[in-house]
């Protein structure tokens, strides 16, 4: 906040806008937050029916397994197809980030990998992955599958490394 706040020319104008009225309050909700991480599970104090609990950050952490680095380098070849592949409109790097998740995620019993959308935004900068560049993904490199609320993808066998 206090970047956004000294650097509006550096970052989106509704950031450089709200720095200062979010600084304010940020103290007051972190310690809102602190304390709901110390609640204990069947609090009858507990606010809301889906309070985040340190618990519950532990147990996601247990689950995810420890945290990873997947610096992957794909092949040049592969780059120069994916970049022959990529629509005129799609930011050089989407596609290549893509396989380069897919190859990082994708487990040992499927060729499908479910596609964190909101995470590729965030990744990204902006929303312009899930409204954009999302229904841009060409078919002959990736191949996408939503059903009940989840989207996942794969990559084609021929678009992955040898």
């Amino acid at each position: 906040m206090r970047f956004a706040a000294a650097h509006p020319d550096l970052v989106r104008k509704n950031y450089a806008d709200s720095a200062g009225e979010l600084d304010k309050h940020f103290d007051r909700v972190w310690r809102s937050k602190v304390l709901q991480y110390q609640t204990e599970a069947l609090s009858t104090s507990t606010e809301g029916a889906w309070t985040i609990r340190f618990d519950d950050m532990i147990a996601d952490a247990l689950e995810l397994g420890p945290l990873r680095r997947m610096a992957q380098e794909l092949p040049a070849e592969l780059m120069e197809r994916l970049e022959r592949a990529r629509p005129e409109k799609m930011p050089s790097n989407v596609l290549p980030t893509l396989v380069t998740y897919f190859l990082a995620n994708r487990p040992e019993d499927s060729d499908w990998v479910v596609l964190p959308v909101t995470n590729f935004d965030c990744y990204f900068g902006d929303t312009n992955f899930g409204r954009k560049y999302l229904n841009q993904l060409p078919q002959p490199v990736i191949e996408r599958s939503n059903s009940f609320g989840i989207s996942r993808y794969r990559v084609r066998e021929e678009y992955l490394p040898k």
